[in-house]
């Protein structure tokens, strides 16, 4: 048990830029108390590969025939501030899908899933809305979010890929979990062997674009990944006696949108994506409302609960 405690509790951080062949970067500003790509910095993309097949070969220069520089912010706002955005928004520039439930009961057995096996699947409906909108419907949703104690800018990546090129940005972290136990043999003498599952948690942002005359093609896809629960379990007939493995249950959001985004103009994805978080809330004393100084001294902090949106932007524009 002491084992899988301190298993749990590892975790590395991994941020991964999966790009192109050769790529630079450049720094804006940072915003305050913001996630790590709040540096902005601005990746360039040329080829494909990963990592690894890119560390082996020759550099190359070549460039692509036209570039798309994307500018992508990651906002959390309370849920307050969200109605406010969408009210300023307005109901005839949003567009909703919503994908219902399917029935996996309905599913036929298939011949190789007759031996000893199993399968766990949950299912749920998702949501997501997108808005493509002005510069200044952009400053009075910023407006918005600088009015809300709670909302704060999460990531503000900057990519730069050719015409036609796919890049993602990955903020993820890596958790070990000890969930699997197999019987093996050694020197005639049969053992148990534990099994490491690394699961990720975590934010994708994958952006295309395509030049289509004045305007381009833009197509995004973010995707969040979490490990919703670890269930410990008490396993039998694997090796002598009790085993006790974790199970964790991995939840992976995803929300795609297609826009054709003329100059200056930003999309505004909305992938439903939900988080509680906690705060205080911190009141004065009313019997010393009439001294205010006094008041701001003994003021009474109380825990709160706040639920968190996600609200993407999207700028695309060509070099």
């Amino acid at each position: 048990m002491d084992e899988m405690m301190s298993l749990t509790r590892i975790a590395s951080f991994a941020y991964v830029v999966v790009l192109g062949v050769c790529t630079t970067a450049s720094a804006d500003p940072p915003v305050a108390d913001s996630g790590p790509f709040a540096d902005g910095k601005v990746i360039h993309a040329v080829g494909s590969g990963t990592v690894a097949s890119r560390a082996l070969q020759k550099t190359s220069f070549t460039a692509a025939k036209g570039q798309i520089k994307f500018e992508v912010q990651i906002l959390s706002v309370d849920s307050e501030t969200r109605d406010k955005i969408y009210a300023e928004l307005g109901d005839e520039n949003v567009q909703t899908q919503i994908t219902q439930v399917t029935d996996p009961s309905a599913e036929m057995i298939a011949d190789e899933e007759l031996d000893l096996g199993s399968r766990h699947t949950v299912t749920t409906s998702s949501i997501v809305s997108t808005a493509v909108i002005s510069p200044d419907q952009v400053e009075r949703l910023y407006v918005l979010a600088q009015e809300s104690d709670n909302s704060k800018v999460l990531a503000r990546p900057n990519i730069i890929a050719g015409d036609g090129q796919a890049a993602s940005l990955q903020q993820q972290v890596q958790r070990p979990f000890l969930s699997d136990l197999q019987e093996v043999e050694h020197e005639g003498q049969v053992a148990v062997q534990t099994g490491i599952q690394v699961l990720s948690e975590g934010t994708d942002v994958t952006v295309l674009g395509e030049v289509d005359g004045e305007a381009l093609k833009v197509r995004t896809k973010i995707q969040h990944s979490r490990v919703a629960d670890v269930q410990h379990h008490h396993v039998y007939g694997v090796g002598e006696g009790q085993k006790t493995i974790q199970v964790p249950s991995h939840e992976v959001r995803q929300a795609t949108a297609t826009a054709r985004l003329l100059p200056k103009q930003t999309l505004l994805l909305d992938p439903y994506f939900q988080s509680n978080t906690q705060t205080e809330s911190v009141s004065g004393t009313p019997i010393l409302s009439n001294l205010p100084y006094l008041q701001k001294t003994f003021k009474q902090a109380e825990p709160k609960q706040v639920t968190m949106n996600t609200i993407v932007l999207l700028k695309a524009k060509q070099l």
